[in-house]
């Protein structure tokens, strides 16, 4: 089974892959196995992409570059974020930024700095992850236009799912 087939623009493919990892992730009651054939395709379905540009919230154009330790840093945040089980937070991935939000203020040390990495965003009111260095700018976009240019895919039901207990993520 081909899961990307159709899939034609980077933020499609990543929403996809999010969708399909909490699916049929290990830790998350899925099989091992065919969590193995979707990494495999997904890194296929992205390398096809490198090079593809979109229009970005700042009206500019951007190039994606394929990029496999990107990529392996994203699935490593988001199972600690869901291994921290925070109640009425939500965690969601815009592009390759993860951004979480709701009551998170009783889990500001696991994120911030000194635990996860996590930024706060001042504007926003919110937490974000990014899993490179960029050139900062200020954008006055909200969430919903950066999701609706970058693409998106919500976390927040999946951290209420059981996690089978002393199983880490392992790479595929």
């Amino acid at each position: 089974m081909n899961y990307f087939q159709g899939f034609t623009l980077v933020s499609d493919i990543k929403v996809e892959y999010r969708n399909l990892a909490f699916k049929h992730h290990p830790d998350l009651g899925g099989d091992t196995e065919t969590m193995k054939v979707i990494n495999r395709q997904y890194e296929d379905a992205l390398k096809h992409c490198s090079g593809q540009t979109t229009k970005g919230s700042d009206g500019k154009d951007h190039s994606y570059k394929w990029d496999e330790e990107t990529e392996r840093k994203l699935i490593e945040i988001i199972d600690k974020l869901l291994a921290l089980r925070m109640e009425s937070v939500d965690i969601s991935i815009i592009g390759l930024w993860i951004w979480i939000t709701g009551e998170t203020k009783p889990h500001r040390a696991a994120l911030g700095k000194d635990g996860l990495g996590c930024t706060w965003h001042a504007t926003r009111g919110c937490w974000y992850y990014k899993p490179y260095e960029s050139k900062s700018y200020r954008s006055t976009a909200s969430l919903e236009d950066l999701a609706g240019v970058y693409g998106k895919a919500d976390v927040s039901d999946l951290k209420k799912k059981p996690r089978s207990p002393g199983k880490k993520i392992k790479s595929a």
